[in-house]
């Protein structure tokens, strides 16, 4: 009986040593991510993200900042955009296939057209949704496609295209439709 005692105990400890291991293993993820993007609607800007430790791992939530100074030629334009979403992961390690959603904010400002001061802007309000790959662990590369609708005031655009740029439109409903997409390099800790 002893004997057989000394050898149960000899096979269980390899195997629950091994399953320890493993569980540790599986719960090493780097949470916190940065990245630079590529894409609409942020056009450059940094990305940051975190996966939240509860739901296996399923869930982040993610942040974007884009400002662009004097984007536009003969002029004195800022661009600017800034969003805050969620992801959710399909699989437990925060990487891989994932769907999105968020809301963000376009400012666009011009203070100077070929010399001439001018103060006028122009907000956009959007909601985006997104499917997106995420491949790599620590360096990382992700790639997003999806759909917005943009959201603004249509007098206000209307007068900021015909102040700025001489353009005459006149949109008839208050929001637009457009697909999004982006590519990132970032690395995650």
């Amino acid at each position: 009986m002893r004997k057989l005692k000394c050898v149960l105990l000899i096979l269980i400890f390899p195997v629950l040593g091994f399953s320890q291991e493993n569980e540790n293993k599986e719960h090493e993820i780097n949470r916190s991510r940065i990245s630079l993007d590529v894409g609409f609607p942020n056009i450059v800007g940094l990305s940051g993200e975190y996966i939240l430790p509860f739901v296996s791992n399923h869930f982040s939530i993610n942040a974007d900042i884009t400002y662009l100074p004097n984007f536009v030629p003969n002029s004195k334009t800022t661009i600017s955009y800034y969003s805050l979403g969620s992801n959710i992961y399909f699989n437990k390690k925060g990487k891989g296939l994932y769907f999105g959603f968020g809301y963000g904010h376009l400012p666009i400002r011009t203070t100077e057209i070929e010399n001439k001061k001018v103060d006028i802007s122009v907000d956009f309000s959007i909601f985006n949704s997104k499917l997106g790959l995420k491949i790599g662990t620590t360096a990382f590369i992700k790639f997003e496609i999806g759909y917005s609708m943009m959201f603004y005031n249509i007098e206000e655009a209307n007068y900021y295209m015909d102040e700025t740029y001489g353009l005459q439109i006149n949109p008839t409903i208050d929001f637009l439709h457009l697909m999004n997409g982006k590519i990132g390099f970032g690395y995650s800790f």
